[in-house]
């Protein structure tokens, strides 16, 4: 005996024995799974662990340094025509076991246009030799309406390598700024699986400081 089906989409029809059906529903269930891991962005990491090479304040090696970066960066946008109030946000304190470490913690800014009804940011980079001595990494922080959180991923597609994301925000906490999203934040090792990382921090500031 088969079971008799009707297509909601294409009203098409069709008899499946019980097997069938339950391949049917497996091949379903896995299908579904991989889509739910793509949106999460799960799956390798094709990235640099070390990312473009920073040097002296750029390094944010220390206090000094790190406040230092903020100023100079916030003076090198301003000179480019960038508002007094764009936020600039500083993330660190990621575990040196961490792989994507050093891609995740540095200096972000405040892109020109919202992603997914909230503001997103781009990881900023010195370059000394360069004529606008400032550009920009591949790293963003967005926030994902799907699965309402935020997330440090590698591009701004629909389905995005993520190597980091804050714990899921609930309804009363989904428009609340990246700096005081729900931790503890999970980050990417490179083969798609997420470990906790109490440390991540990520404190707010704006270009004019």
């Amino acid at each position: 005996q088969g079971v008799f089906e009707i297509s909601p989409g294409s009203g098409a029809s069709k008899v499946l024995s019980q097997e069938a059906r339950l391949e049917e529903r497996r091949s379903r269930v896995t299908a579904e799974a991989r889509a739910l891991k793509r949106r999460r962005g799960g799956g390798r990491i094709f990235l640099d662990p070390e990312g473009p090479k920073q040097t002296a304040w750029a390094a944010l090696e220390g206090p000094e340094a790190t406040k230092q970066a903020l100023a100079e960066f916030g003076a090198l946008l301003m000179q480019r025509g960038f508002p007094k109030t764009t936020d600039l946000l500083l993330v660190s304190g990621v575990s040196s076991e961490r792989r994507f470490r050093k891609r995740i913690g540095g200096v972000y800014y405040q892109m020109p246009e919202p992603f997914s009804g909230q503001r997103c940011y781009q990881k900023l980079l010195y370059f000394p030799e360069a004529p606008t001595l400032v550009g920009c990494d591949g790293i963003f922080i967005v926030w994902n309406s799907d699965t309402s959180v935020w997330e440090f991923a590698t591009g701004l597609a629909k389905y995005r390598s993520v190597i980091a994301q804050s714990a899921a925000c609930t309804d009363d906490a989904a428009g609340l700024p990246v700096w005081q999203a729900r931790g503890p934040w999970m980050v990417q090792d490179g083969e798609g699986e997420f470990q906790e990382d109490a440390a991540l921090h990520i404190a707010e500031s704006t270009v004019a400081g």
